[in-house]
């Protein structure tokens, strides 16, 4: 969106304005305990599972359009005041997650849970592609190949997340 580093308490980093590095000591302690030699499973896919739902929250709150809402509360029978008034998300937008089915698979499912939880389900979607990676005859990477896709319909109006730690050197998305 063009915002400067900093603006939403990010690091300063040379990647250029299309990237964000969250500024944030306890998602980074997480992320290290996450990546210490041992740390094991069920822990793994717990810290994956809360770090991806910290992360669409983040996402959501940075990037979805945003609406007034402005509700009566279950109080209101009792006092003229029960209403809740503010800044929320703009219901009226659909969201498509999609899992590359790699590493993809608990941070799409947290991002599709919590756009279902905030959006309503009738606005989200989640999609799936299969890649796997494409070796030449030494074994060495040389890129990322589809090979199924389950697509829920058109993503036209909708806004489409990747939710995937492994399109880091987007092959997988170009291809």
């Amino acid at each position: 969106r063009g915002d400067v580093a900093g603006t939403w308490g990010e690091l300063e980093h040379r990647y250029g304005p299309d990237f964000h590095i969250i500024d944030s000591p306890s998602l980074f302690h997480l992320l290290a305990r996450f990546s210490a030699p041992e740390t094991r499973q069920p822990e793994i896919n717990n810290l994956v599972r809360f770090l991806s739902t910290e992360l669409a929250r983040i996402v959501v709150d940075r990037e979805f359009p945003r609406a007034t809402i402005d509700l009566k509360t279950r109080m209101h029978s009792l006092t003229p005041g029960g209403v809740v008034r503010g800044t929320g998300l703009d219901v009226s937008i659909k969201a498509v997650v999609c899992c590359v089915m790699r590493a993809g698979v608990i941070p799409s499912l947290a991002f599709f849970d919590f756009l279902s939880s905030c959006l309503g389900p009738e606005a989200a979607r989640q999609d799936f592609i299969s890649s796997a990676r494409v070796t030449d005859r030494s074994g060495a990477v040389t890129g990322a190949a589809v090979e199924s896709c389950k697509i829920g319909g058109s993503i036209e109006d909708a806004i489409l997340v990747f939710p995937d730690p492994m399109g880091a050197t987007g092959s997988t998305f170009s291809t």
